[in-house]
């Protein structure tokens, strides 16, 4: 149908990121949680990746189409780079928490003060990463959308 990739992957990222976000937030304050939703906060935060990179090199390809929006691409490779922090903090932090479910490693407080750490920071790395995911939307929509006439200019031309 023609449509170029990008307007359709980045909504798949603007979902993935802040739910693989809250998803996490839960399973790292709420402990009995962890077990349910601990493997889904991670894979969707990989699957975050996944959809960054997609939108980023689409985005690049769409803009050498139709030119360069200069203000939504400076919030580009940020926003990339701390999607991949978050994603990639969130699976170790997985893996780390698995590990620490073993009879065997419970009582190692090293292993549970990384995996709370880690934890900590992949949850702060995701916040983060929600607001540069806001703030290159924001910027990509005002890109496709500020010469669109607003309902009131709509309704004094007619």
């Amino acid at each position: 149908m023609d449509l170029p990739l990008h307007p359709l992957i980045v909504h798949l990222a603007v979902v993935l990121v802040p739910l693989a976000t809250i998803l996490l937030g839960l399973a790292v304050f709420i402990p009995r949680l962890r077990d349910q939703i601990g493997a889904l906060a991670a894979v969707l935060a990989l699957l975050g990746i996944g959809a960054f990179v997609l939108a980023h090199r689409s985005g690049t390809e769409l803009a050498g189409l139709v030119g360069v929006p200069h203000e939504h691409m400076r919030w580009a490779d940020p926003a990339l780079a701390v999607t991949i922090v978050f994603g990639s903090l969130t699976a170790i932090w997985y893996i780390l928490w698995l590990l620490l479910r073993r009879p065997s490693r419970r009582s190692q407080s090293g292993l549970r003060t990384a995996t709370t750490t880690l934890g900590l920071l992949a949850l702060a790395s995701g916040i983060a990463a929600c607001v540069f995911t806001v703030l290159l939307g924001h910027s990509g929509g005002e890109a496709v959308w500020s010469n669109v006439p607003t309902a009131p200019s709509l309704w004094r031309s007619l």
